[in-house]
């Protein structure tokens, strides 16, 4: 029996243990950068090294998902704007994305990406150079 509470208690602790590099991050935006890069990984880019990272855009006070190959001039280039679903208007997901850039609309359009019903109509205020800049300041 002590057996078993030792290994509950320490499954427990190892399962608080964060790296800190998504403490702050709701969940929404996690399960949408994940989504996003698996469904692009799977059946668009087909590379394993493409990644979605997560940053809150301060100035507008929005959470971005930036999508691309780990480079400094990556190519193609993909900003998403995500917000919570409140409404429930967009299940089975928890979140709505707002494609940003042009390459994100594009993407937005393809068969793969079209079940999470990305805005590619409306504009938004983000600076996607400033953004595209803080993706990938520490490739090289």
């Amino acid at each position: 029996m002590r057996r078993v509470i030792f290994i509950f208690a320490l499954s427990i602790f190892l399962s608080a243990c964060d790296d800190g590099k998504d403490s702050g991050t709701p969940s929404y935006v996690k399960n949408a950068a994940s989504d996003i890069e698996s469904a692009i990984i799977a059946n668009v880019i087909r590379n394993s090294d493409f990644q979605c990272g997560k940053l809150l855009d301060e100035k507008e006070n929005v959470w971005t998902i930036g999508c691309s190959l780990p480079e400094r001039n990556p190519s193609p280039f993909l900003l998403f704007e995500v917000r919570e679903d409140h409404e429930g208007t967009n299940p089975p997901f928890k979140y709505k994305l707002v494609a940003v850039n042009g390459k994100a609309k594009q993407y937005a359009e393809n068969n793969a990406l079209r079940m999470f019903k990305i805005d590619t109509k409306s504009s938004s205020d983000i600076n996607i150079d400033e953004m595209m800049g803080r993706y990938t300041a520490g490739f090289k």
